[in-house]
């Protein structure tokens, strides 16, 4: 009992000892009060701030700042403080300085005490932000403005053109269709459409019934699955489970991280003259250095993880749903083998084959793959062939009838663009004049009609005989070329060679599973045998090896056999399906393909580059010209809208580049080919939009010849970079121009719909080229994933480290789901892939969390404290760890039910 009494007793001398030796060193001191977290002005302004003393001290106290950058700017573009030196004189309370800004920046100001040391300062540091006059609510306002009112004009045409279809424009004009009405771009039989879409779409009925069952219509549902395909649901259905999830994180993030980041960087009494809530006091920049306020952006990354992973596990569970309703799929049920077939055996061999090792009723259909590579390369020049000459002969006519188009009466050549030679040569002969001067002579022959299908040869000889010689010598030779049986075709099909592949059709998914795991097991059945501690626990080697033991057939044919997902056959690129799918000239194709989409993302890899070329960075002279007036409307277009805008047509130029690109890679099937573009494009756009973030930021600094080598403590500099381009409404301004702009663009398919279309309609003779340049395109999703990736990844960065971005990025989603939804269901052809795509995405949505943790992760370390780095390590390996070992359960479930 006395030691128990005798601990606390001394406890309590120690606590007292302790203040006692407090006490004796600061004496009769106190504390200086000093700016905390960020002050913010603008270039070119200065800013009164106040030094304190709390008690009033009596003697002077004098206060030393130092001004520093980390991110590596010039020191003639460091602020002014005037004075540097602050005297607190004895008997006041407090002092004031000036500030001035001059370059753009973030710097640190370091506070010390230098006359009566029994005061101390109360922060050793704090941080000066010169911004752009218009960085802040005005330019935010300004952007808001500007977007709604391109957006509302842009959904006024739109509906304009779909209320008024009959309405005939130069351009904008094929397919007049109103509005929730869907486009018959296979021109079907009204009958036939009708059934197809009527009961879907409620065609034929009113425009609020339309429009009603356009709301009502599931994004996932088997309705969208039939017209639209399983890619469309999937997408559509991530669009808006991302809209809902930073609607959610909008709560936290703006409800708890906001009033952090203005609290923690006020001053302790009312002499503060930043009282103003400015939008730089609402980023992570405003906390106060080494704080424990940091602590919220570590819970809120927590919440964001969790959130995120239960997004992923939606997805999941949603392409599982989907791939069930999905009836007229057969790539859920299908399986490639991708090699290890002998090369003699045939579709009705395999057939007997797989139906010894599974029930002759589980195999629906087996097509062995063969190399027609040379046999569709000679089918391939005949159908060109064919288009020549049905082009050039129905071009003749036209032009002896006068109905010729204008575009090419006066650039002629094919559909696609004008050839040289013709135009050498028709104008060396003065045709486009001759027939606007002398139409007299076209009215005289009369009307000529060509078809392919009723024109005879007298009809074609008749046309011909006013054609060029050229034209006639071209038109025989191609018409004896069409005539002639191409005997060798059959000798080329007959000694075709199998590819080692094939496709099997199972019954059911049940067949498929059980034909994986047969596969499977044979080939663990020919790996040597190695005995672990935990093997006898091992129920699933102890299963494959019962049934291996039940198998009295013999199972070699199964062991070399590589399988792989099947594509929906629509999917598939058939002539890419060669024998030797390995092969040197193969390799070295890929691998050229590579290297160049490596060389043009290496050369665009920092659009600031381009825009410092044509001298568009903010400190250009370019810029002054406009912006000696910050508030005018063209100042702050320059300097609030133009930067955004233009690092995304960078950006979509880039990647238009690559999207041809990958066209001509030999990929297996188009999902194939959306996820190697997909990869890329992502990648690319987190290196320009993100990593290295354009226009006068981080991109400038690489750009420039202090960025040429890397130097210790360069990393610093980056992230200084960083946190001062999110103390911009930069990223607020690219979402912004990404929900608004992007949603108004795609809904009118502008480039299709104002170029594209406008082209080949003006270029095109034939019915067959009529018909196609009227055709919607496919829908890309490689393409869109980039873009709405690269753009997740901005929102999920601003969750934590600018609150007021997350909301635009909810608005983007939902904004980009409705535009998406419209043009799947009422424009777009159906799309033939399964998921592949989507699945790719979800990996790639992992990355981004896990480049959200480690970025978290780096910004702690620069400005706050080690405890809350180790925090955000360990959720790093969390985060994995359970990726991991959900994927692996996940994968020994699909294993265990198969057995």
């Amino acid at each position: 009992m006395a030691r128990g009494i005798m601990l606390p007793s001394c406890f309590a001398a120690l606590v007292m000892a302790a203040c006692f030796l407090l006490h004796g060193v600061h004496g009769n001191g106190g504390i200086v009060l000093v700016p905390s977290g960020s002050v913010s002005l603008v270039s070119g302004r200065n800013v009164t701030g106040f030094l304190s003393c709390d008690p009033p001290p009596t003697e002077d106290v004098v206060v030393d700042m130092a001004l520093t950058s980390r991110g590596g700017e010039s020191e003639h573009n460091f602020p002014i403080i005037s004075p540097n030196r602050v005297r607190i004189l004895a008997g006041t309370k407090s002092a004031s300085f000036s500030v001035l800004g001059r370059g753009e920046g973030r710097y640190y100001v370091q506070y010390q005490v230098t006359v009566n040391l029994n005061y101390h300062v109360k922060h050793a540091e704090s941080v000066i932000m010169v911004m752009n006059a218009n960085d802040g609510w005005g330019g935010i306002q300004f952007q808001i403005g500007l977007n709604m009112a391109v957006f509302g004009a842009g959904l006024a045409f739109f509906l304009w053109r779909r209320l008024c279809p009959r309405l005939r424009l130069p351009f904008w004009s094929s397919h007049p269709v109103g509005l929730f009405e869907k486009i018959n771009y296979d021109q079907l039989p009204p009958g036939k459409f009708q059934s197809k879409y009527g009961v879907a779409l409620l065609h034929g009925s009113s425009l609020g019934d339309r429009a009603r069952r356009f709301v009502s219509l599931p994004c996932d549902g088997k309705d969208i699955i039939e017209i639209a395909g399983l890619d469309a649901a999937l997408s559509m259905r991530l669009h808006v489970d991302m809209g809902h999830l930073f609607l959610i994180l909008t709560v936290f993030s703006c409800g708890v991280l906001m009033p952090i980041h203005y609290m923690s960087g006020k001053m302790d009494d009312a002499s503060d003259p930043y009282l103003d809530l400015s939008f730089q006091e609402t980023t992570i920049g405003n906390v106060p250095l080494q704080s424990h306020w940091y602590w919220g952006h570590v819970a809120m990354t927590y919440i964001t993880a969790l959130c995120v992973l239960k997004l992923l596990q939606r997805q999941l569970d949603v392409g599982k749903r989907v791939n069930i309703d999905s009836t007229r799929a057969i790539g859920h049920r299908s399986v490639l083998i991708n090699s290890g077939l002998p090369k003699d055996m045939n579709s009705f061999q395999l057939r007997q084959k797989l139906a010894s090792f599974l029930s002759p009723d589980d195999i629906k259909a087996t097509v062995v793959i063969h190399d027609l590579q040379a046999l569709y390369r000679i089918l391939d020049q005949r159908v060109t062939l064919r288009n020549e000459y049905n082009r050039l002969i129905t071009t003749n006519a036209q032009s002896i009838s006068g109905t010729l188009p204008g575009c090419v009466r006066w650039c002629p050549g094919d559909i696609c663009c004008p050839s040289a030679p013709l135009l050498a040569v028709s104008y060396a002969r003065c045709l486009p004049c001759r027939s606007l001067c002398c139409p007299s002579a076209a009215a005289d022959r009369g009307t000529v009609q060509y078809s392919p299908e009723h024109s005879g040869g007298r009809d074609i000889q008749a046309i011909l005989a006013h054609a060029l010689p050229r034209d006639r010598r071209r038109a025989d030779w191609i018409q004896h070329e069409l005539e002639s049986f191409p005997s060798h075709v059959l000798d080329l099909y007959a000694k075709r060679q199998s590819t080692g592949a094939a496709f099997v059709v199972f019954s059911s998914m049940k067949a498929k599973h059980d034909f994986e795991a047969r596969v499977r097991a044979a080939q663990r059945r020919q790996l040597p045998e190695v005995a672990f501690p935990w093997d006898a626990t091992s129920s699933h080697r102890d299963l494959i090896a019962a049934s291996m033991e039940e198998q009295p057939e013999d199972t070699s044919m199964l062991a070399p056999l590589v399988l792989r997902a099947a594509p929906e056959p629509d999917d598939v690129h058939w002539p890419n399906l060669t024998y030797q799918p390995q092969s040197a000239k193969r390799v070295c194709m890929f691998v050229f393909y590579q290297v160049t989409t490596v060389v043009i993302m290496i050369l665009f890899s920092t659009p600031t580059a381009v825009l410092i070329y044509v001298k568009l960075d903010t400190h250009s002279a370019v810029y002054a010209i406009f912006t000696h007036d910050i508030s005018s409307v063209l100042a702050k277009f320059i300097t609030s809208y133009l930067p955004s805008l233009l690092l995304i047509t960078v950006n979509w130029c880039l990647l238009t580049s690559l999207f041809y690109l990958t066209t001509v890679e030999p990929w297996l099937s188009e999902s194939e080919r959306m996820k190697s573009f997909l990869n890329k494009g992502f990648s690319y756009l987190l290196l320009s939009s993100i990593v290295l973030p354009s226009i006068g930021v981080t991109a400038v600094y690489l750009a420039t010849d202090q960025g040429a080598s890397l130097h210790h403590g360069s990393e610093a500099a980056y992230i200084e970079r960083f946190m001062f381009q999110l103390c911009r409404n930069f990223f607020i301004a690219y979402v912004c121009q990404r929900a608004f702009l992007g949603s108004i663009l795609q809904l009118l398919r502008v480039g299709e719909r104002l170029v594209y279309q406008p082209w080949l309609r003006a270029r095109a003779v034939t019915k067959a080229e009529i018909r196609e340049a009227d055709r919607p395109w496919p829908y890309y999703f490689g393409y869109d994933y980039a873009v709405v990736l690269s753009t997740f990844m901005v929102t999920l960065l601003g969750v934590v480290l600018s609150p007021l971005l997350t909301p635009f990025g909810a608005l983007y989603f939902y904004m980009k789901f409705v535009a998406m939804k419209y043009n799947l269901v009422y424009v777009h052809p159906k799309s033939a892939g399964r998921g592949h795509v989507a699945r790719s995405a979800y990996t790639i949505i992992f990355i981004c969390l896990v480049l959200l943790e480690f970025t978290v992760a780096v910004v702690i370390l620069e400005v706050g404290r080690k405890e809350q780095f180790a925090a955000m390590v360990f959720l790093m390996g969390a985060t994995i760890v359970l990726y991991v070992g959900w994927y692996t359960c996940s994968y020994l479930l699909y294993i265990s039910s198969t057995l």
